[in-house]
């Protein structure tokens, strides 16, 4: 399976149960079929009258919204191949492979954050090889299939999530800093926002030693921001909690909702010579 044969797939699943059709007053009757109701069908932001008969017509709409899943398709594999390494362009939520109850039960916790997000920031503490980024890139590829069905013409963009390493959001915060023009963003301000007020954000490997206390900060300020206005959260990190709390601090801490320990053996094999 190609990356794009499984993110249409991806797409067509979740935009299955999103169309919705208002029907006309007026009854009509078809031939082949017997009476029927025109309607206007909605689907992904767009419409269209189906004013002779459904029955007759039914592949030609089944055509029209495979257009539509098409066109998200497209866009979500852009974004997936630009956010996402190569070795998790196949990862979701129901492959991760859970054969012990306690890994079920995790996976059901992160299960439910996806259900209700909102105002929610959730941690992923482990040993590396335990499936955490999995997981985070899997709820990336979620949200953003969720957010282009919601808004297919990327009217509200500032909402779409958004994956990165911590590393790399504090480096491009400090790429303001000297006024080249060289970085991603004109003003600390505009990359602040921009990591604060996407519509959920994933941070990968928290807690990698920062060289200044400046940089420490930075990642606090873009946690809090998210802790006041109700933004969604995820971050994950390869340290304990223990190991965790003299780096971030216990108030940073704290701002997290829940806190999942992925506290079983590595998944990946190891050859030795």
């Amino acid at each position: 399976m190609t990356l794009g044969e499984f993110v249409k797939a991806m797409c067509r699943k979740m935009a299955g149960g999103k169309e919705e059709k208002r029907f006309f007053k007026e009854e009509r009757e078809c031939t082949l079929h017997g009476k029927y109701t025109p309607y206007e069908l909605s689907f992904l932001g767009n419409k269209v009258k189906v004013e002779s008969c459904p029955s007759c017509r039914e592949r030609e709409i089944e055509e029209w919204k495979g257009w539509y899943i098409e066109g998200i398709s497209r866009v979500a594999e852009s974004f997936i191949r630009q956010n996402v390494p190569e070795r998790f362009w196949f990862a979701s939520i129901s492959s991760y492979y859970t054969p012990t109850p306690r890994m079920k039960a995790v996976k059901n916790r992160i299960l439910e954050f996806i259900a209700k997000p909102e105002g929610k920031a959730l941690l992923l503490t482990g040993n590396p090889g335990t499936g955490k980024s999995h997981i985070g890139y899997a709820i990336y590829k979620y949200f953003l299939v969720v957010h282009l069905i919601s808004d297919p013409h990327l009217l509200s963009p500032q909402s779409l999530p958004v994956v990165t390493s911590a590393l790399d959001l504090v480096r491009s915060v400090k790429g303001t800093w000297y006024g080249n023009g060289e970085g991603r963003f004109d003003s600390e301000e505009e990359a602040l926002f921009y990591y604060s007020s996407a519509g959920i954000l994933i941070i990968d490997e928290v807690g990698v030693q920062f060289e200044t206390q400046a940089e420490k900060l930075i990642l606090t300020e873009v946690i809090n921001r998210r802790y006041n206005n109700l933004r969604p959260l995820v971050a994950i990190s390869n340290l304990s909690l223990e190991e965790l709390t003299p780096i971030l601090g216990e108030r940073v801490l704290d701002r997290f909702s829940e806190i999942l320990r992925f506290d079983w053996q590595s998944w990946r094999e190891k050859i030795y010579a």
